[in-house]
């Protein structure tokens, strides 16, 4: 079991040094969007971590503020990226009007 409590308690956690095998199941509990406008942009481990076809699974764009916000050139972009790092693991997709016959056509091939 991981413990992410420090042993002092006048010493900050260094969120960049947890197991590399436990941050592919935090990012499982985030979507698509906070890991690649987020979480993937921390520290070069959490990067790594968010390579991880394991958490790529369920890409989930629907409901998303960034679907609002973003341009819909941007969010295809995001969805192919979110695509190619599961490696053929991804098991479900959602997402809204920026989606194409092209792009589904990519998620299917992959």
């Amino acid at each position: 079991m991981y413990s992410l409590r420090p042993t002092n308690r006048e010493t900050p956690l260094n969120w960049s040094e947890l197991p590399l095998d436990l941050l592919p199941l935090v990012f499982s509990k985030l979507g698509a969007a906070e890991i690649l406008m987020g979480a993937g942009l921390v520290c070069r481990s959490w990067r790594e971590a968010a390579r991880v076809p394991e958490a790529w699974r369920c890409v989930d764009m629907e409901h998303h503020i960034v679907v609002r916000t973003k341009k819909p050139h941007v969010l295809r972009a995001m969805v192919k990226l979110a695509v190619d790092r599961s490696h053929g693991q991804i098991e479900s997709f959602a997402g809204a009007g920026f989606v194409t016959d092209e792009l589904l056509k990519y998620i299917a091939q992959r």
